[in-house]
């Protein structure tokens, strides 16, 4: 009869027969995850869709014209890369195929970094498939790539710490599907958290060999972190790999301080050296960094993830879906908080860290110590684990480390995601080279009283998990029922349980004696971890019609044909800031980190307008107040959602002391004077909360003969409040001496509750009046156009100085007489006039031809007082700060041709700096040949302490 002594002692045949298995097994593993790529990119990889979430644009207007209410798009939680990430890499790759490596572009927010900085990870290798493809194809591809990193850096890894093949797929799957790596796909998180098993492998290699090349390997994995845009995740890793180099130092060269040394020198070296070569985005980076506005960033112990989010790591739809048919009903947003890892994975890492590693494949087996990684491994995983999930003081210690008090600490599941992802492999591989066994209760108390001992501690080690396990499914339990879902909770914690039953079986049956069943149990386990993976991934990872990505509406085509060199300004959502760069179109509004004194003039005009760091959205009755100081800044179009107020002067007609009822498929009619018409409607008199859908409330204007007017419709949401509905109406022109007729029509599945007098509803009219705006559309979307808006690009011909920037803007706003404001003293601009002709507006270069009669300034309206230089007629010239956020040049009377040329700060040593390092690097990987160093360990340590 056969032990179950955990660590039996294998013979040379008994590894050949396990590594044998390994490569079967490893096929099986590898399938698994062309089986996922298939399932989760496969028709976005054959061009049949696009795998991108831009169905999302359809929530908003003009969109939200082409779709019935209450669309729901195939992921409602993932905007920014539809408004933030894929318009960045539009606007580089366009502009690069032209030849112009675009540095700077002035679509949004009066100006942002593209390339110049790693904000966009345009230069992550990750992104070459942006490069090389057209943008609706690429993001497939693109997630492609980061698969195959994820997966063959863990691959790397594991088989650098002796694991077998089929462990390091499994682990590379387990990764490539954890929580972060799913919910950021399409963002730069993700193709920073790729290379975390890269950076892993390239620092155990070079604890192995201790060589220059080694360390190359380091600085090049750490460059392409650094290089991917997402700096947090980068600290996390480099926190966690220097904790790793430390422990296996610790542990292997404790009595050797000149290979300590040696060996913790080089991967300082290494990291260093990744920073290095990224210098040329690092730089000003780090120069611009205190000139942006970046909201408030600080983090305290109270800023954990709460503890139910974890229950997704079992189960991961228990607290809801991305989808608004059922919608997220967990604490935060599911790109913040979701945790998966499956009950599969989750299980093999309870193996890997109870039982720890086997003996060494084969061919590693005399070359590989390993001493310190299973604790560390599960150190590591507990110390990230409470910080995210428990916070308290330890998260206030980790907060005092450099950079680590500027990010949610959720992020860091990146890092707790690859740590349970190693621990499933070593699980997997001990899964895998365990020898067979028939267990007899009676055999449980035989062996030596060490012996005995170590199966109590794995007892209750699995005793331990277990109630783990439950008392956190009973704390989910908790707050679903406080939330009201507790039976759909309840559904899909059984499914988990019945997938971890499965998992459980492919264990049991993998530890038989039987080579048919043991076969089965090890092709079990990866079938669940794939079948639960998809379950997940499937979900999160939409794939839309060609026809969804960046749908052009008659708005966008209307703006192309009319903004020209000046931009537009999209409130309360309309347009969806930041997407406007796909299209080409100049918006004051977007989705990118703005410049302080720009963000300044913005909370000038509206206090709320940032709803986040980087996403600025002015609403309509601000961006009416803030008038003056939007006409400087050159917003000839103000765009708006139908349903946003109407600008305009309102007026009612009847009372709205009482409650009307409005009926779903009436219509309302009531008789109005003639005259210019910006929009009609009533007065809600409670919040529709009953409404399944949103409500469509329809407007005609009809002339005494019956002929339409106008026509116009608008949604009634769940969450209106009471107050004005008013239906837009572009009737600027309708004349006054023509009685009209009004029609309101609701279309809903409830009856609505209306302010009315005597069975009557209340009717609210709003007219033209003072705002120097004209409704020119209100179908898809409302747009005004700003009659007072001065050109982006223009001439002043006064100027006055006005040094203190909230004096400055206070100027502005009350309608400042000098064409520029200067922020300190220059040459007298003597009021004349001028002829200015754009020349070329490309983003990195602005080149203006301007025939002056006499002295004054040219104007450009653009956030570019840092990183810029000016030159006229080809001679340098002071670039001057004006109107508190903007630029002018002084020019003299003539004829003379101004040019203003990004200069990316420290951008010209930043790029000496990388292309040194980098030849560095290839030099020192061709010179040292890396001739094996390897510690040699006899035997091999398999205990993992």
């Amino acid at each position: 009869m056969t032990s179950i002594d955990p660590h039996p002692v294998a013979t040379d045949g008994d590894r050949a027969a396990g590594d044998r298995l390994d490569r079967r097994i490893g096929w099986v593993t590898f399938a698994a995850a062309v089986v996922l790529v298939v399932a989760g990119l496969g028709q976005s990889l054959l061009g049949l869709r696009v795998f991108a979430s831009s169905d999302v644009v359809y929530r908003v207007a003009p969109w939200s014209a082409q779709v019935p209410p209450g669309f729901s798009a195939e992921n409602d939680y993932v905007q920014d890369p539809i408004d933030a990430v894929l318009p960045g890499a539009y606007e580089f790759v366009s502009r690069l195929r032209d030849g112009d490596v675009a540095q700077w572009s002035d679509l949004q927010s009066g100006g942002f970094e593209v390339a110049a900085t790693p904000n966009l990870a345009l230069y992550s290798p990750l992104t070459a498939p942006y490069v090389v493809l057209p943008l609706w194809l690429a993001p497939a591809y693109g997630k492609l790539l980061e698969i195959v990193v994820t997966i063959g850096g863990m691959v790397l890894f594991t088989r650098r710490l002796g694991l077998g093949r089929a462990a390091g797929w499994m682990g590379g799957l387990a990764f490539a599907t954890s929580g972060f790596m799913v919910a950021w796909t399409n963002w730069p998180q993700t193709r920073v958290a790729a290379f975390v098993p890269a950076l892993f492998w390239a620092l155990e290699r070079l604890l192995q060999t201790r060589n220059g090349r080694s360390a190359a390997l380091v600085a090049a994995v750490v460059g392409a972190m650094l290089a991917g845009g997402f700096p947090a995740v980068t600290t996390y890793a480099l926190y966690t790999g220097a904790a790793y180099v430390l422990v296996r130092l610790a542990v292997l060269e404790r009595h050797r301080l000149g290979r300590l040394l040696t060996s913790g020198g080089l991967a300082i070296a290494g990291v260093a050296a990744g920073a290095l070569l990224v210098a040329v985005q690092l730089l000003p980076f780090l120069d611009l960094l205190g000139q942006t506005y970046v909201g408030p960033r600080d983090q305290d112990a109270e800023n954990f993830l709460p503890l139910a989010s974890l229950v997704t790591m079992l189960a991961p739809d228990a607290m809801g879906t991305t989808n608004a048919r059922i919608g997220w009903l967990g604490p935060r947003n599911p790109i913040e908080s979701f945790s998966y890892a499956g009950v599969a994975v989750v299980l093999l890492a309870g193996i890997g860290m109870i039982t720890g590693f086997r003996a060494a494949r084969a061919e590693h087996r005399d070359q590989v110590s390993r001493r310190g990684v299973r604790t560390f491994l599960i150190v590591a995983t507990l110390v990230w684990g409470v910080a995210i999930y428990a916070g308290g003081p330890w998260l206030t210690l980790l907060q005092r480390l450099p950079f680590l008090d500027m990010n949610p600490i959720g992020r860091a599941r990146s890092v707790l995601g690859f740590l349970v992802a190693v621990l499933a492999a070593v699980g997997f591989d001990a899964l895998l080279r365990s020898e067979p066994v028939q267990v007899r209760l009676r055999e449980l108390w035989r062996g030596t009283a060490g012996e005995r001992r170590a199966r109590v501690a794995r007892a209750g080690a699995w005793a331990v998990l277990a109630v783990a396990t439950i008392a956190l499914i009973a704390h989910g339990l908790r707050y679903a029922i406080d939330g009201g879902f507790y039976g759909y909770y309840g559904t899909r914690i059984m499914i988990a349980a019945g997938l971890g039953v499965a998992a459980l079986v492919g264990v049991i049956l993998a530890r038989t004696r039987r080579g048919g069943w043991r076969l089965a149990g090890l092709v079990l386990v990866p079938a669940v971890v794939l079948g639960q993976a998809i379950m997940v991934v499937v979900p999160f990872w939409p794939e839309v019609p060609r026809e969804d990505f960046y749908p052009v509406t008659d708005t966008h085509r209307f703006l192309a044909a009319n903004v020209g060199h000046d931009r537009y300004l999209a409130a309360d959502d309309a347009l969806m800031p930041g997407s406007n760069v796909a299209y080409g179109l100049r918006s004051l509004s977007g989705h990118a980190f703005m410049r302080e004194s720009f963000a300044e003039l913005l909370r000038a005009v509206d206090p709320d307008a940032f709803v986040a760091p980087t996403l600025a959205e002015p609403s309509v009755p601000s961006a009416v107040a803030g008038a003056a100081l939007l006409d400087r800044l050159g917003v000839t179009y103000l765009v708006s959602p139908p349903e946003s107020e109407v600008a305009g002067v309102r007026t009612t007609v009847g009372g709205s002391a009482q409650q009307v009822v409005w009926t779903p498929g009436s219509t309302l009619r009531f008789e109005l004077d003639g005259g210019p018409l910006r929009g009609v409607g009533v007065a809600l008199a409670e919040t529709p909360s009953d409404l399944d859908v949103p409500a469509r409330v329809e407007a005609r204007v009809v002339d005494q003969a019956g002929a339409v007017e106008l026509a116009g419709a608008r949604l009634l949401r769940d969450r209106t409040k009471p107050g004005d509905v008013v239906v837009a109406l572009a009737g600027e022109d309708v004349a006054a001496s023509r009685p009209l007729t009004v029609e309101l029509t609701l279309r809903a599945d409830h009856t609505v509750l209306l302010a009315g007098s005597g069975g009557v509803p209340q009717l609210v009219v709003v007219r033209p009046g003072g705002d120097s705006l004209e409704m020119l559309r209100s179908d898809e979307a409302v747009v005004y156009e700003r009659e007072d808006a001065l050109p982006r690009i223009r001439w002043a011909g006064t100027s006055a100085v006005e040094p203190d920037g909230p004096t400055a803007i206070g100027r502005m706003l009350a309608g400042e007489e000098a064409d520029v404001l200067l922020a300190e003293p220059g040459p007298e601009a003597d009021g004349s006039s001028a002829a200015v002709e754009v020349l070329e507006d490309s983003g990195d270069t602005i080149r203006v031809r301007v025939d002056a009669d006499g002295a004054g300034y040219v104007v450009v309206a653009d956030a570019l007082q840092d990183s810029f230089r000016a030159t006229l007629d080809g001679e340098p010239v002071q670039l001057r700060a004006a109107d508190h956020a903007v630029v002018a040049v002084a020019t003299p009377a003539g004829e003379h041709e101004i040019m203003i040329t990004y200069d990316a700060p420290r951008g010209g040593a930043g790029l000496i700096i990388s292309i040194a390092t980098a030849v560095a690097l290839v030099l020192l990987v061709l010179i040292n040949p890396g001739r094996a160093r390897t510690r040699r360990s006899s035997p091999p340590r398999t205990d993992a302490r």
